[in-house]
């Protein structure tokens, strides 16, 4: 894996949204990231890192709908 630095984009290996880490829990193993939905309200969430990848590494980001700006 990439290593995960801030402002890396990144998806979840599900599949998601594009993502950019916006802090590092190094001990924890996890990234917390921001992204916008479909409406264009921002979202952030803790990840652990094993569960994300850096996007362009295997899996297409996927999109409700088309962000509206």
């Amino acid at each position: 894996m990439t290593e995960l630095n801030i402002g890396t984009v990144v998806v979840l290996k599900s599949g998601s949204p594009p993502m950019t880490v916006s802090e590092l829990y190094s001990e924890q193993q996890e990234v917390k990231c921001v992204w916008f939905d479909s409406t264009g309200c921002i979202h952030d969430f803790r990840f652990h890192q094993d569960a994300l990848r850096a996007d362009g590494e295997g899996v297409e980001a996927t999109y409700d709908d088309e962000i509206p700006f």
